[in-house]
């Protein structure tokens, strides 16, 4: 084995680029002005590595005979130390090995085609691509694109944008502030996703086959859908919209106590529970005696509109029993709800008594009631299909 150790002057770095077909990277914060480099070939050739230094370009890769697909270049395990104040960007690459970085600025790109990656620490928008392993990120600063093959992505305490996708396993944020109005998404062919104590403007989650959990969340929209698998949903729609769907599985709505929302929800082989008084209405296509279709309104205008859909599962809605939504944030944001008004006590789908029906009539915004309707009638009329909900809201405001 060689190892060789050298040092270049940060000021007059722009650019790193780390290329090795098999080894280990590893980057970490240098004490010092200068980036320090320590490399491990496993051969007495010291050829096997090429070192440029160039224009403000620092390259460190293979030597050009390497051939990536034979696996006939020798191993390199490259260890680089890169000051704080440096103002480069790095991209780093390795065919098969780990890659490790913490504290580093400027960390722009990680490839590898098998092997696990870890980053800690950074400031700066980066994009991680593995063919296979894992993937972990923890206290970073900058908008965060994953993709992997096949393996695990856990991302903690991140502060930017976030683009999450793998072919097979598990996803998990945790604590996590997207600024601004962007979409995010998370897509897994098979593997369960796990959203917990975040904030952000839109999200996505599709999952071909696995569960999902969102909870303790602050999502003005949110598209949740799984082929195969149960969705667990928890927080505070701010007003948006909130979409899941599932093809086989359960659904599980909780929302803070306060949220003012109109929540549907639709089961073509299962059941519908809430803590919310519903009316049961008629769903289009043919009656099923195994599902149903269910609506709630609650709280003052502007509502959320929630859309809960399954073709085979159960579909519970509840409130939080906790009047404050309280989630650590990355930089230490705390979303509260107002005090919470007391809980509904929980029941089953109304029923009424028998009333004639009343025709239903659509009127203005502003206009008053026809003569004789009243709000029972009105849901009985919802209940039998004669109207739908769009209609119902306008009738009752009117008798408002």
């Amino acid at each position: 084995m060689i190892e060789i150790k050298r040092s270049f002057p940060a000021t007059e770095i722009k650019k790193i680029e780390l290329e090795i077909a098999l080894g280990d990277l590893s980057l970490s914060t240098a004490s010092d002005d200068r980036i320090g480099l320590r490399a491990q070939i496993r051969s007495n050739d010291e050829t096997e590595l090429e070192i440029s230094d160039a224009g403000g370009t620092l390259i460190i890769k293979n030597r050009r005979e390497a051939n990536w697909l034979t696996h006939n270049a020798s191993r390199i395990d490259l260890a680089l130390r890169v000051p704080t104040t440096a103002a480069a960007t790095i991209w780093a690459k390795t065919g098969l090995g780990d890659v490790s970085a913490d504290g580093v600025a400027g960390l722009a790109q990680i490839i590898t085609g098998k092997g696990d990656v870890s980053a800690a620490r950074g400031n700066s928008p980066l994009s991680i691509k593995t063919g296979k392993g894992d993937v972990t990120v923890r206290a970073w600063r900058g908008d965060l694109e994953i993709a992997t093959g096949k393996g695990d992505m856990a991302v903690s305490d991140l502060t930017g944008g976030l683009q999450m996708s793998t072919g097979a396993g598990d996803t998990a944020v945790t604590r996590w502030l997207a600024p601004g109005e962007g979409a995010h998404q998370i897509k897994t062919g098979s593997g369960d996703v796990a959203v917990r104590q975040g904030q952000a403007h839109k999200l996505g989650v599709q999952i071909g086959r696995g569960d999902c959990v969102v909870q303790q969340v602050s999502l003005h929209g949110l598209d949740a859908h799984s082929g195969m698998g149960d969705l667990n949903l928890a927080g505070d729609p701010l007003g948006g919209q909130w979409v899941a769907r599932a093809g086989k599985g359960d659904l599980t709505l909780t929302l803070t106590a306060n949220v003012a929302a109109r929540i549907e929800a639709a089961t073509r082989h299962g059941q519908i529970f809430s803590d919310l008084p519903q009316v049961k209405v008629a769903r289009p296509g043919p009656a099923s005696p195994h599902g149903g279709r269910s609506i709630a309104v609650v709280g003052d205008e502007p509502r959320a509109e929630i859309k809960l859909e399954t073709y085979k599962g159960d579909i519970t809605v509840r409130t939080s029993e906790r009047s404050v939504l309280k989630a650590t944030l990355p930089t230490q944001v705390t979303v509260e709800a107002p005090p919470a008004p007391p809980a509904p006590p929980s029941a089953p789908f109304l029923s009424f008594p028998p009333v004639p029906p009343v025709p239903p009539v659509l009127p203005a915004s502003a206009a008053p009631a026809p003569p004789g309707l009243t709000a029972m009638a009105v849901l009985e009329s919802l209940e039998r299909g004669e109207i739908n909900a769009d209609e119902a809201e306008a009738l009752l405001r009117a008798l408002d």
